[in-house]
């Protein structure tokens, strides 16, 4: 065992052989602080890649340009209708992104930010399925528009072609092979997903005895004692992964917004309202997705709001102050950024984690590896 984390061990006051044991216990009482969520955001796309023929262009004498030029689609739909689904869709992910953390093994929404990214997720889901009925009720219209619009097309494309066609033909097939597999209502509107999955993180202890039981079930000495080494590995790896995402995510944004409101700051010698609007946003993002209690960004956050005075009352904000406690999260978080974020040396923080139910879990029974909650709105 290295010194250093023999000095680790030491300042959190355990036996240096039990610090695996208390990082296991540190992902069991986190876990238990939230679930893991999943997107399901999907839909019939309304477009078919263009092809040469459909400007007008002959493949076999502008192989050059195909080399070099890649075609883009044909819209089926009206680009306004795509434009608003797409924001939509953007808007679904871009809302489990502010409530939840990114790690290794999914979306991590705390339990106390659930139900504000539930009730978004709810708003967004009616405006697109609202979509959807509209385009299912409309599906011969905008078809027939389609085809209007790809005639337009084809007549002002055929004087470029040198056909062995009339027009007439020319912009029939080529309004067909537009509209080549275009799905009737009901397959328009089976193809719209706008749902999400919930979860539970298997606790370490769950599978350790997941783990212990896959073993057992090995007759053979050998390759049950490599099982083994392999399930402790990836044990230790996941459990290294999962601090490492959730501490080194929060400060990341923590450092990224604070950094771009100094170089603001910097810039026009007082804080505008945008960079205030921004920073108190930070404080509210910051204490939903704290989960693991660390005590140096939560003091410092809290003399970043001190710094920026009542929200309900205008006055003036002092800069030194200001850029004093800017500058502060900037430094502390700094490492989370700069370089590959180290666990160890912040097990001593995380007292203000409840690790007594973590250690209640190994007398749970063992459950399976991730465990569905529910399928999601509309599921």
């Amino acid at each position: 065992m290295s010194d250093r984390r023999t000095e680790i061990a030491q300042l959190v006051g355990i036996d240096p052989r039990a610090l695996r044991d208390l990082k296991a216990s540190l992902v069991d009482a986190l876990v238990r602080k939230g679930v893991l969520v999943t997107l399901h955001i999907g839909r019939w796309r309304a477009r078919h890649k263009l092809d040469p023929e459909d400007l007008g262009l002959d493949p076999s004498t502008s192989d050059a340009i195909f080399r070099s030029i890649e075609l883009g689609h044909k819209l089926l739909l009206p680009r306004a209708t795509l434009d608003q689904l797409s924001r939509l869709e953007s808007k679904g992910r871009a809302n489990l992104a502010r409530h939840s953390l990114d790690t290794r093994i999914g979306s991590f929404v705390p339990a106390d930010g659930f139900p504000k990214f539930r009730e978004t997720h709810e708003q967004l889901r009616a405006q697109y399925l609202a979509v959807r009925d509209h385009l299912a009720e409309m599906a011969s219209a905008l078809k027939a528009d389609a085809a209007a619009r790809f005639a337009q097309a084809a007549r002002e494309i055929y004087p470029r072609v040198a056909a062995e066609i009339g027009r007439d033909e020319f912009v029939e097939r080529y309004v067909d092979r537009a509209l080549a597999g275009w799905p009737d209502a009901q397959e328009t509107h089976r193809s719209f997903r706008f749902d999400y999955e919930v979860s539970y993180v298997p606790l370490s202890s769950e599978l350790a005895s997941e783990q212990a039981r896959q073993a057992e079930i090995q007759q053979d000495l050998a390759l049950r004692t490599e099982l083994q080494r392999h399930v402790a590995e990836r044990r230790r790896r996941e459990i290294d992964d999962f601090l490492t995402g959730i501490i080194g995510q929060l400060r990341g944004i923590v450092y990224e917004a604070v950094t771009a409101a100094i170089r603001s700051l910097e810039r026009h010698g007082r804080p505008l309202p945008a960079t205030i609007v921004s920073l108190r946003r930070l404080i509210d993002r910051v204490r939903a997705l704290n989960v693991y209690g660390d005590c140096d960004i939560d003091s410092q956050i809290s003399q970043l709001e001190q710094a920026l005075g009542p929200r309900r009352r205008r006055c003036r904000i002092t800069v030194p102050p200001l850029e004093q406690a800017l500058l502060r999260l900037q430094d502390t978080c700094k490492d989370a950024v700069s370089e590959a974020f180290a666990v160890e040396p912040l097990l001593a923080r995380f007292s203000a984690i409840d690790l007594d139910g973590a250690h209640d879990a190994a007398k749970e029974p063992a459950a399976r590896d991730t465990v569905a909650l529910l399928g999601g709105i509309g599921a």
